[in-house]
């Protein structure tokens, strides 16, 4: 326990092998080992009402997958250390990048990489190819002008260009019931059933590398007749489902190596037939059969993977092959049932609008090299490489918004060496823009009426950048990740993720973030019911004296069972394994026959001399049985169990040297001396089965299994072993114990429960007057459920000799009970902490992003898990797009997202408290009544952007950038909703008050003078003033904060008007800023 073993490569260093944090383990003895134990410590921890955001690390970023360790304290300690953050880098971390450049292999002129930078490339061109690079200014057989409901493609390429009636009563201004007035225009579209639809139909890459015309297709079928001349496809009344699928491609859709479908987040309608006085409306969402469509294209790929798969998942298959395979298809969801499917359900259309698919090339003479070490392969990635970013477009990429999502497998000889073919594709996920107008037509009374709205769905810019410079793929080693075990729940990217460091080792993190239908806990989902026995166990005792030949094996009977002193006595395989046969008993079935209590051996002189007779004039001398340890089980509800054994000490010592020992673990054979303590061996048994009528008719045991262990170690302390514990399943530490039921050596089996019988339930009963059974009132407590029991006995017998020491107790017995336990509206953090690497159990916090709320539709606050309202420092702020500081996009319709999102904008948060009915204010009033407009308008000023609705932000006292107000706040003392809600309003420096029928809000935001007074306002033009007390006037206020830049530690911050104080003294006031959470704004507080 005590020795700490360090790996050889720390901090990058040892060549390829990655550094690993310090574990603790036994020392060995040969090829056996000195006992250790250690145990884990489980803790599942309420954070908080739900759904929550998810943890985050020290950036404020959401943290999911591995990365989630970067949000979780253990005594005030991050238990991995935040990476640095993506807005700040296009680049992969300096030990990525060292990891890349060991081992890399560029796949041969790959043509669906080619063709993908050369689409992208002809967008950015957009804007030259027609005014403002609008699809609708763009040549066109149809007829048709340009229209300026549609947003300029300069930076952003629009792609699809869609306009929709909203408005019932539109008819094409032919109806009586279509307007208040004609219109002066044609409609487009001319009713709700239809849709207005222009696409950028012709693509061409006119560029250096020779020039390229990509093939399109809608719904299915390729679009001809497209040109310079042609380029746009236009049609003003399409029916609303009728918009299918929409594809671009090399050449057709099943032999192309580029794949590119788009696919607006747009939502039509049309109306069915008519029943009665009412018609069925349909709601379709456009281009919803991409999916499905790219699904099918690249089956046949993913077909081949699973192939390779299943046909080496078998005895005598290559097992480099499989792995390479399974991980190929577990990046697309592979559960092990079939994979036609996998695609599409691996799709996220609601984030990623657009999709790329990429196939590699089939031979690839560069893949030549061995990707594996000894008998483990590399994990290996496929990275799309720039011209001008190289490795680093990953990163690049992956701050676009982009997902990334590599499907290859290279096939692989049995010596781990490739042999040049490669299947598969990446697919290169990313969000569009929707640039939203509400359309208008003019009537012939002079005035606009909204009918409609207009949709821009436009690539970013970023997007079509990091595309471009699109170079090749590079099959690269890439960090190891399979140490760690994290309940991922999301990722950005299935690109491997940034190298991580780590504070403590081997823990286990599990995440449930309070939705009403999550998944229960994959790795706490059982409870265990500990029963402490603190037992000691007594084998049988034996009084014959011993026979044969003590130094030949299996030649002495009526003796304890040892380990034959000879050159095989530290070698496991023949003293642990099943078929081991170095004691001094024979054996059978693994267990000694005849042994006994006498323990007599030959000297180094062959001098014969008994080791246990010392006492036989003193201590009674009588056959005695082995007594066990019996725990009954009377929960009907548990249905496994495993025991905890304290072997307090398990050795032997020499009676002479011994020469010549095989030592093993590659290192050279050894001398041992006499005096030299040594392994000993001890048999365990376990029995379960139920207690009830035997076949005899008598009340007793009945056995159901039986389990016996061999354990083979030099223990000198207290030693804590769990058999068939099935939360530990490593077999670090148990190398030293087998199981002698004829399982294999992998120690798997030792990760098993102990399977106990199924249990009967006996109910009263009695029988009524009418002559029915029924159950008696009050018998409840009298049912009888049939009991059940788990036996542990020492085997081995006990001797009094000087030599051998065998003692062993039962620590515990846990029973098991196997629940399956959601927790919906809880948002929960599950962790497994190793006792290695602790001393007791840490003190553990979580940094997070809380409750999600209800959002304004144009409202977006963050953004891939970065907030957009918060920057570091200036240079940061200065160097981001300005999209990326885009926090109210257009005007507010008054609608809200349809998902719950989350924001520290204290409006909305009050907004949430006042509308939510299951903790809030919901039931108890009309969301009507709530003045929302004028909410908006103190959110805005919350976040601190500007009219167009970008952040500008507000200092943070540390160079950086910061919303003007902000709430940090956790209620977990019973609040009352109404003091919550005044508390919430403080932090914006505002009230919530009711008038004329409606809840109303103010704060003291500037704005515009409402009423002048003036002397002639008031009566005789005399006015009034008044002021507080003296000591009311305060001149030095000190504000509590909890500062997020340094753990959310308690601070305080005074502010001074330091001429007053010099005329009038200090006149202090302490605040307590209740959700304030940085430096600058408890000043701000206090300054107002």
């Amino acid at each position: 326990m005590k020795n700490l073993l360090k790996k050889l490569s720390i901090a990058g260093g040892g060549g390829s092998k990655k550094p690993k944090p310090p574990i603790y383990k036994p020392p060995v003895m040969g090829e056996l080992q000195y006992g250790a134990s250690y145990s884990y410590a489980e803790t599942l921890d309420l954070v908080s009402d739900g759904p929550i955001e998810g943890l985050v690390n020290a950036n404020g970023e959401t943290v999911d997958g591995l990365n989630m360790l970067q949000g979780i304290y253990l005594d005030d300690t991050a238990v991995a250390v935040t990476t640095d953050s993506p807005r700040e880098l296009d680049q992969l971390t300096p030990l990525e990048t060292e990891t890349i450049q060991i081992l890399n292999m560029q796949l041969d002129s790959t043509e669906g990489v080619t063709y993908c930078s050369k689409f992208f490339q002809e967008l950015q061109e957009a804007d030259l190819r027609s005014s403002d690079g609008r699809i609708t200014a763009l040549n066109s057989s149809t007829a048709g002008g340009v229209d300026n409901d549609e947003a300029a493609s300069v930076s952003d390429v629009a792609m699809v260009f869609i306009r929709k009636t909203t408005n019932e009563n539109v008819r094409g201004g032919t109806s009586s019931r279509s307007l208040p007035a004609n219109p002066l225009e044609p409609l487009r579209p001319a009713s709700l059933d239809n849709v207005g639809v222009y696409i950028r139909g012709f693509v061409k890459y006119r560029g250096s590398a020779g020039a390229q015309t990509f093939n399109w297709y809608l719904n299915d079928e390729q679009q001809t007749g497209y040109n310079d001349s042609n380029a746009a496809f236009r049609q003003d009344n399409r029916p609303a489902g009728n918009l299918n699928s929409l594809f671009w491609a090399d050449s057709t859709l099943t032999s192309s190596k580029f794949i590119f479908c788009f696919q607006p987040d747009l939502i039509t309608h049309s109306k069915g037939p008519s029943f009665g006085m009412r018609r069925n409306i349909t709601a379709h969402r456009a281009f919803n059969q991409n999916e499905r469509e790219i699904n099918d294209l690249l089956l046949p790929e993913v077909n081949t993977i699973y192939d390779l798969y299943v046909n080496n998942n078998q005895e005598g298959g290559n097992l480099f092959q499989r792995d390479l395979a399974l991980r190929a298809l577990n990046k697309i969801g592979f559960n092990g049932a079939g994979v036609n499917d996998l695609v599409e359900l691996h799709l996220d259309a609601a984030n990623y609008g657009g999709v790329i698919a990429v196939k590699v090339e089939s031979s690839n003479s560069n893949l030549d090299k061995s990707i594996v070490d000894g008998t483990e392969l590399y994990n290996m990635t496929t990275f799309p490489v720039g011209s001008q970013y190289d490795f680093n477009l990953i990163a690049v990429m992956e701050n676009a918004g982009m997902r990334v999502t590599d499907v290859t497998c290279p096939e692989i000889g049995a010596d781990g060496t490739l042999t040049g073919a490669m299947h598969g594709f990446l697919i290169f996920e990313f969000p569009i823009e929707n640039d939203t107008i509400t359309s208008l037509v003019r009537t012939n009374k002079g005035n606009d009426f909204p009918y409609g709205s207009s949709h821009t769905y436009k690539i970013p810019q970023e997007v079509i950048a990091a595309l471009s410079d699109l170079n090749s793929f590079k099959y690269a080693k890439t960090l190891e990740i399979r140490d760690q075990i994290v309940e991922q729940e999301a990722t950005i990217n299935n690109i491997p993720p940034p190298s991580l460091k780590y504070n403590y080792s081997n823990v286990l993190a599990e995440l449930r973030k309070g939705t009403e239908l999550q998944q229960p806990f994959d790795f706490f989902r059982k409870v265990f019911i500990d029963h402490i026995y603190d037992r000691e166990l007594f084998g049988p005792f034996g009084t014959a004296r011993s026979d044969g030949n003590p130094n030949s094996i299996g030649d002495q009977n009526n003796a304890p069972q040892r380990i034959m002193p000879n050159s095989s006595m530290l070698t496991r395989s023949d003293v642990l394994g099943e078929t081991a046969t170095n004691f001094n008993t024979s054996l059978e079935n693994g267990l000694p026959l005849n042994e006994g209590s006498d323990d007599e051996r030959k000297d180094a002189r062959a001098i014969t001399r008994n080791y246990s007779d010392w006492g036989e004039n003193s201590l009674a001398a009588f056959n005695e049985r082995a007594i066990p340890v019996v725990h009954t089980i009377y929960n009907p509800n548990v249905e496994e169990v495993f025991i905890t054994l304290d072997i307090t000490e398990l050795k032997d010592t020499l009676i002479k040297d011994v020469d010549d020992v095989r030592t093993g673990r590659g290192q050279d054979n050894k001398d041992i001396s006499i005096g030299t303590t040594f392994p000993s061996v001890l048999n365990i048994e376990v029995e379960t089965g139920k207690i009830g009528k035997k076949s005899d008719g008598s009340e007793g045991q009945i056995p159901f299994r039986k389990y016996t262990y061999r354990i083979v170690a030099l223990i000198e302390g207290n030693t804590l072993i769990n058999i068939s514990n099935p939360d530990y399943q490593a077999t670090s530490g148990r190398e030293f114990i087998i199981e002698l039921n004829g399982s294999n050596d992998s120690l798997n089996y030792l990760s098993k429960p102990f399977q106990l019988p199924e249990t009967v339930t006996t109910r009263q009963s009695v029988l009524t007057s009418d002559g029915e059974r029924g159950i008696e009132a009050g018998t409840i407590e009298e049912d009888s459920t049939q009991k059940r029991y788990v036996k542990v006995t020492k085997l081995s017998y006990e001797s009094n000799s000087v030599l051998l020491a065998k003692t062993v107790s039962v620590r515990k017995v846990t029973e098991i009970i196997d629940v399956d336990l959601p927790y919906p509206f809880s948002a929960i953090v599950g962790t497994k902490l190793d006792s290695r690497a602790f001393g007791n159990i840490p003190r553990r916090s979580y940094d997070c992003k809380l409750k999600k709320v209800k959002l304004p539709s144009n409202y977006f606050p963050t953004k891939n898990g970065v907030d957009k309202r918060y920057y570091a420092n200036q240079e940061v702020f200065d160097n981001t797009t300005k999209r990326n500081k885009l926090v109210y996009k257009g005007d507010w319709d008054g609608s809200f997202h349809d998902e719950l999102m989350w924001t520290d904008n204290p409006a909305w948060i009050l907004y949430d408290l006042l509308t939510s009915s299951r903790y809030g204010m919901g039931t108890h009033l009309d969301v009507e009544t709530i003045n929302k407009w004028q909410l908006y308008k103190i959110g805005r000023f919350c976040d601190a952007v500007d009219d167009d609705g970008y952040f500008v932000g507000v200092t943070d006292g540390r160079g950086g950038k910061e919303p003007r107000f902000s709430c940090n706040i956790v209620f977990d003392q019973g609040q009352k909703i109404f003091d919550a809600i005044n508390t919430i309003a403080s932090l914006f420096r505002g009230r919530t008050f009711f008038s004329n029928s409606e809840i109303n809000f103010v704060d003291d935001r500037p704005r515009e003078a409402v009423n002048l007074f003036t002397n002639e306002s008031v009566k005789d033009g005399l006015f009034f003033y008044s002021n507080n007390r003296r000591d009311e006037q305060f001149n030095c206020i000190e504000v509590g904060y909890r500062d997020r830049f340094d753990n959310f530690a308690p601070k305080i911050e005074v502010v001074e008007d330091e001429e007053d104080i010099k005329e009038r003294g200090i006149f202090k006031k302490k605040i307590e800023g209740i959700g304030i959470t940085s430096r600058a704004m408890a000043r701000r507080t206090a300054q107002h």
